[in-house]
């Protein structure tokens, strides 16, 4: 069984089961997410299932771009175990003086968006855009046929 160290900006943000991970996979035709194999994967996410990581060295996700980036690091079952204890206590574990990887993006916002946020942001977004559409063909209608 492997386990992972999620690291970010110089710090530990998640630790993850290989076993137990949802690795998110990008479907290039539609553009779509899915949860797939880790070969496969862009990204994984995060073990509370709050937030969704996109992994270094791999294309950024295309309709989700500010997805935080984290590298991957191999660890053992017992440092797995210690670090998610501090994660869960909310203490942030800082690394010892690595380079942060060059992942050719921006640098990211630590408050970023989860995937939900921005969904539910798409969604409102859609359905204004839907509402606008509809009074604009009810008005074209009025004008059609009153004449």
């Amino acid at each position: 069984m492997a386990y992972y160290k999620l690291v970010s900006g110089g710090a530990v943000v998640d630790v993850i089961d290989e076993a137990a991970a949802l690795w998110i996979v990008e479907d290039i035709q539609s553009l779509s997410l899915y949860s797939g194999k880790r070969e496969n994967a862009w990204g994984v996410q995060a073990t509370g299932e709050s937030t969704l990581w996109h992994l270094n060295g791999l294309p950024a996700f295309h309709d989700y771009p500010d997805v935080p980036t984290v590298t991957l690091e191999e660890i053992g079952e017992g440092e797995y175990t210690a670090l998610l204890a501090e994660l869960e206590a909310g203490r942030i574990v800082e690394m010892e003086n690595e380079p942060e990887p060059d992942t050719g993006q921006p640098d990211e916002k630590p408050e970023a968006k989860t995937i939900i946020q921005q969904l539910r942001e798409q969604i409102a977004a859609l359905q204004e855009t839907n509402n606008m559409l509809t009074e604009c063909l009810l008005e074209m209608s009025e004008v059609v046929y009153s004449e």
